[in-house]
């Protein structure tokens, strides 16, 4: 069915409103829009919507070599699905550091309560008082033993409980609900919300907080984001970065784009070509949303410094669309002993680099759908991007990138996570690994 995002709505006669004055709720519900169009760029694989006037996508039929395409095998069952997961190593994805922190603490007061029936006029005073304004995150109360424990204020702001003690006599605060200050005392509590199940169950050990979990963002902690039909394609997809670096090959859509569905005969096809003695550095650029592979490429820095696959792909889908700064180089790119013939099963989809010349705006292969660039492609890459290629990947709006091993330059986990940094205008999802069966 058409892509869609989980969040977590609450019951519209619980909702708070934003304010009291109209449009509270407006403004409410575009917060939580704001929030699933953050967890798009960890979108899974989705079929677009089809009319009944439209013939289905190849792309959606079973692949003659058995290789599963989007969506669930003919005979699936359900309960298996997990277990057939289980024979695929699932990616890891790169996450801010913010969901694999620790939880961090900070000291507070707190005093137990001495009448239980009095808890809703204190909490209602201390409110008025606002002594802990960056810590809305925490509940007010916790009850242990039956005992109600009330937070009074952050440590920071007093030195001392009698500092406490005259701030609450000067502001009139009744502290006769409380027990006698002698008794009140320091406790450790949570800094910042959590924003996973693991924080918030190490959070509880110290004071209860507020907490709303992802489902999106537990199913990539947890490595269970992806089915085993989509991981079965992204294995051949990474396989298929491999080979290209391998053999030193690139390819890239002209009049045919290649399907998911021939990447089977690709692959074996790669598999017999003689191997490149120069970098075995590969990258690809797929489409999810059509099945079709737009470009593959070896590293070409033989050739030009800058000229990393990943910005070889790049400038092959902007040649796509007309344009591309190296698209008058390619005739000399690949050695003439490679430019044969292909098996007559991948026919016009598969072909080396020959020469080529720049098309012009209204050339009638100038691809006028596409969007900008590499809008909302995935990218399979053999090695990690250099701060270089990842900003080229940034700014050409790659949705998704998968990469096998770090490199020694990375810009996505060894140097740096660029892609979770502030600031940047764009965001993408990052998963690292590699894909393969058990």
């Amino acid at each position: 069915g058409p892509s869609f995002v989980i969040i977590n709505i609450p019951n519209y006669a619980e909702t708070p409103l934003v304010g009291k004055e109209e449009g509270g709720q407006q403004r409410y519900f575009r917060e939580l829009e704001r929030e699933a169009t953050d967890q798009l760029q960890f979108q899974a694989f989705t079929m677009p919507t089809l009319t009944q006037s439209q013939p289905t996508p190849s792309f959606f039929q079973p692949d003659p070599k058995g290789l599963p395409v989007n969506g669930r095998d003919e005979g699936f069952q359900e309960q298996s699905e997990q277990e057939r997961s289980k024979s695929l190593n699932h990616p890891e994805a790169l996450l801010s550091v913010k969901y694999s922190s620790q939880i961090e603490t900070i000291e507070a007061y707190s005093a137990v309560i001495k009448n239980k029936k009095m808890t809703s006029k204190l909490i209602k005073n201390l409110a008025d008082l606002d002594l802990m304004p960056s810590f809305g995150h925490l509940k007010k109360v916790r009850a242990i033993d039956g005992v109600m424990e009330c937070l009074l204020s952050s440590r920071n702001s007093f030195q001392s409980i009698d500092d406490l003690v005259l701030h609450f006599k000067n502001q009139k605060i009744d502290i006769s609900m409380l027990v006698d200050p002698i008794d009140w005392k320091v406790v450790r509590v949570p800094r910042k919300q959590p924003v996973t199940r693991r924080q918030f169950e190490e959070s509880k050990l110290f004071w209860p907080s507020a907490f709303h979990e992802d489902p999106v963002v537990e199913s990539l902690l947890n490595k269970h984001f992806f089915s085993f039909c989509e991981l079965e394609i992204l294995a051949k997809l990474q396989e298929l970065a491999n080979l290209a670096g391998s053999t030193g090959l690139s390819w890239w859509k002209k009049e045919k784009a290649l399907n998911i569905n021939q990447i089977t005969h690709v692959i074996d096809f790669l598999k017999n070509r003689k191997r490149s003695v120069l970098s075995a550095k590969g990258a690809v650029i797929y489409n999810h949303e059509n099945g079709e592979i737009l470009s593959f490429s070896c590293d070409q820095r033989h050739l030009h410094p800058i000229k990393h696959c990943a910005m070889v792909v790049i400038d092959s889908v902007a040649a796509i669309q007309g344009g591309g700064a190296w698209i008058n180089q390619r005739a000399n790119e690949i050695d003439a002993l490679l430019v044969e013939e292909v098996p007559k099963e991948i026919g016009e989809v598969l072909v080396v680099e020959v020469p080529h010349k720049r098309r012009k705006k209204d050339d009638s292969s100038f691809d006028t759908t596409a969007p900008y660039l590499c809008t909302g492609y995935d990218v399979f890459m053999t090695h990690e991007p250099c701060v270089m290629c990842a900003m080229g990947l940034l700014h050409s709006r790659v949705k998704r990138l998968f990469f096998e091993n770090t490199s020694e330059n990375g810009a996505l986990v060894t140097k740096v996570m660029l892609h979770t940094l502030n600031g940047i205008n764009h965001r993408f999802g990052v998963f690292f690994g590699k894909i393969q069966s058990d």
